[in-house]
């Protein structure tokens, strides 16, 4: 299953080179409806659902800030959780940045999981994450692992030959 959001901000004025954004993050799905009303992409995050046995992959593939793609980790998150998945791995391999609505979304995911008895672990972080997590201590509180197959050895599964 792929999802994708995209945010979309209105300009004020008329026209589109010389207008000033409006700040209020809009989500839109018909892209004809946005151009007809003036709005124009800004930034989007593309989220993967996969299944490897009994353990759910999200591979999230851009800017994972708090109007572009925490709310698509929220509502995946919580959709899982109520299908009774309870054993996430986050790849963030390309997630190029993260700020601090991001950031809080990955510690809400954790929390929300581990009320329901699962597990969340995150995988393929770049430096820039590592670094962040490192600076706001929470590298002690996720479990982070470099390849997937490390990663699903520690939820006791096998590992399974991924394709590159």
């Amino acid at each position: 299953m792929r999802l994708k959001l995209k945010r979309w901000g209105k300009y004020t004025g008329e026209s589109r080179s010389g207008g000033v954004l409006n700040r209020t993050p809009r989500f839109l799905c018909n892209s004809a409806q946005s151009r007809a009303a003036g709005w124009h992409r800004l930034d989007y995050m593309q989220l993967t659902e996969r299944s490897v046995n009994d353990v759910t992959i999200l591979d999230l593939d851009g800017r994972l800030t708090i109007d572009a793609g925490a709310e698509l980790l929220r509502e995946t998150i919580k959709r899982l959780l109520n299908q009774g998945k309870t054993k996430l791995l986050i790849n963030l391999a390309k997630v190029p940045y993260v700020d601090s609505g991001g950031l809080g979304e990955l510690v809400h995911c954790l929390v929300s999981t581990k009320k329901a008895h699962g597990e969340v672990k995150l995988m393929g972080l770049t430096s820039r994450i590592t670094d962040l997590l490192a600076i706001t201590r929470l590298v002690t509180v996720f479990d982070t692992f470099e390849t997937e197959p490390d990663a699903m050895v520690s939820f006791g599964g096998t590992p399974v030959a991924v394709k590159a």
